[in-house]
């Protein structure tokens, strides 16, 4: 709703709406034995979706959507690589197969269109705080993934 351009709008509803599929249909085949409401996030991921979440609703829209662009070009970055140097029988092919989709190539361009049509409309000061979030969300996206290759836990 804070975004003022209907076709921006249009193209955020669809990512949700693509998200909201994606993530249930690789929770009831990769996740099907698994019980997530007895999962508690790891530190790292709390500490990134709590920034986030506080992002989309306290700044405005221009670094809320800077703040959210890593998860997708990071995402499909990541599918990438692994497609491209993907063992045999990868337990993970959905997800593999999911992320290095054209389909997710061509949202993730049009984030990125997104974000430079607002920056092109910003002041400088706010470029820079759009540059600041998504360097931020960017480490905060590796760290989610170092979090997750070391299987971090809580320490208390």
């Amino acid at each position: 709703q804070r975004l003022t351009n209907p076709q921006h709008k249009e193209s955020f509803l669809q990512f949700v709406q693509d998200s909201i599929y994606a993530e249930q249909a690789m929770q009831s085949t990769m996740l099907k034995d698994v019980k997530l409401d007895k999962m508690d996030m790891t530190p790292t991921c709390r500490l990134y979706t709590s920034y986030l979440l506080s992002t989309m609703t306290q700044v405005p829209v221009e670094v809320a959507a800077a703040a959210i662009l890593p998860c997708f070009w990071i995402y499909m970055e990541v599918g990438n690589y692994i497609f491209k140097n993907q063992k045999p029988n990868n337990p993970y092919q959905d997800w593999i197969n999911m992320y290095s989709d054209e389909g997710f190539a061509v949202s993730n361009a049009r984030a990125i269109e997104i974000c430079d049509e607002l920056a092109a409309n910003s002041s400088e000061a706010q470029q820079q705080e759009m540059i600041n979030a998504f360097i931020l969300a960017a480490k905060m996206e590796w760290m989610f993934w170092d979090s997750a290759y070391k299987l971090e836990e809580w320490p208390l």
